[in-house]
């Protein structure tokens, strides 16, 4: 039995919908933009129209983060061809990657509070200021009364809350899960980053936030081709790690995904990295993959969108393994990085790794090949 992708969806400053983003990206469009008051580059989504992208009335007043969510799970979910107001809730699971939720709405509720009392704090704002209200909407909107949970964290959680939702369906619990990750940008979240000191430069080098989401649709392979689907990539394979060492983590994940999907770094066509440590993720890929051809990250163009980010990423490799040659050639002729052309030494397999640190020293793997 195979887990496979059989739907992707996507709202991020390359734009809204998967056309839209694979077209933008394709050309190495970015849209970070320098924001010289805060001391950092930012790329935000333009042109999002929640009420004529999602007219049920219920959302209206959500979290945009919790917006943004909704829209790229209804496009994922039409990509798979699949209609949840026909389908047995109980066997639909939702998992959700975050990492600061709506901060806005959180920043809001807490100044109400403490500068009115209790008659200032808004149940409008509690409501969507706690981390789990993305799934809460998703389950909502879309009568999901199967397994509901978020993870919180960086990046690598995009990974985690993939790596859940295959397990869940793998073992029977569900027969699909939804797994979407959002973030939307707050000028308290880049500065807090800039304050740690966690993130700092000028010019170019100045820090890159952005935000968005990303939602995939993930089945049995079994399940789609019933309902006459064809899985857009084979989940071959995902990994987690932690360990005291981030660069240990990196190279952990890399063969325990290897290993778990069977195959050797040689059998790998592209690498996709996620940005949450650049030096680290870059030097272990040249070891572990130095054949594999590097595709650029979404982060290049949108800046660190975290969870949000590494759910991105996993649209652009899907759509890289099931496009193949096609796709790989037209991005070789926009966004090719370090003069590599990427259209060469891929094979007809079309394995993509994609490789994500943390930000607490963990790292997330996962290998997409043709369903």
């Amino acid at each position: 039995m195979s887990i496979v992708i059989t739907g992707t969806g996507v709202v991020s400053p390359l734009g809204i919908g998967k056309d839209a983003f694979i077209r933008a990206f394709t050309r190495g469009e970015s849209r970070l933009t320098g924001a010289v008051d805060i001391g950092a580059r930012l790329a935000r989504v333009a042109g999002f129209d929640f009420g004529t992208l999602f007219p049920d009335r219920r959302f209206r007043r959500a979290a945009v983060v919790t917006q943004y969510a909704l829209v790229a799970a209804a496009e994922a979910l039409k990509d798979a061809g699949l209609d949840l107001s026909t389908y047995d809730g109980k066997r639909v699971g939702v998992v959700c990657g975050v990492t600061h939720g709506a901060l806005g709405y959180s920043c809001d509720f807490h100044k109400g509070f403490s500068t009115e009392g209790p008659l200032g704090a808004s149940p409008v704002l509690f409501s969507d200021s706690v981390l789990n209200a993305l799934a809460g909407a998703l389950s909502l909107a879309y009568g999901i009364k199967g397994p509901s949970h978020t993870l919180i964290g960086g990046p690598d959680v995009g990974v985690q809350a993939v790596e859940y939702g295959a397990e869940l369906v793998r073992d029977g619990r569900v027969d699909l899960c939804l797994v979407v990750a959002g973030e939307a940008l707050h000028e308290r979240t880049v500065e807090a980053y800039i304050k740690l000191g966690i993130a700092t430069g000028d010019g170019e080098a100045m820090p890159a936030y952005g935000e968005g989401a990303g939602a995939v649709v993930i089945e049995r392979d079994v399940g789609a081709k019933e309902r006459g689907i064809t899985g857009l990539a084979e989940l071959a394979s995902v990994a987690t790690m932690v360990t005291p060492a981030l660069e240990d983590s990196l190279r952990g994940v890399v063969e325990q995904a290897l290993s778990g999907a069977d195959l050797s770094s040689a059998d790998i066509a592209g690498v996709m990295l996620g940005g949450g440590s650049d030096d680290f993720e870059g030097c272990v890929v040249g070891d572990l993959l130095p054949d594999a051809t590097r595709f650029l990250p979404v982060k290049e163009l949108v800046g660190e969108a975290f969870c949000a980010g590494t759910l991105m990423n996993l649209v652009v490799a899907t759509h890289l393994v099931y496009e193949g040659a096609r796709a790989v050639e037209g991005i070789g002729a926009g966004a090719a990085i370090e003069g590599v052309p990427i259209s060469t030494g891929v094979d007809q397999e079309q394995r993509i790794l994609f490789l994500v640190a943390g930000h607490r020293k963990e790292a997330g793997c996962l290998i997409l090949k043709r369903a």
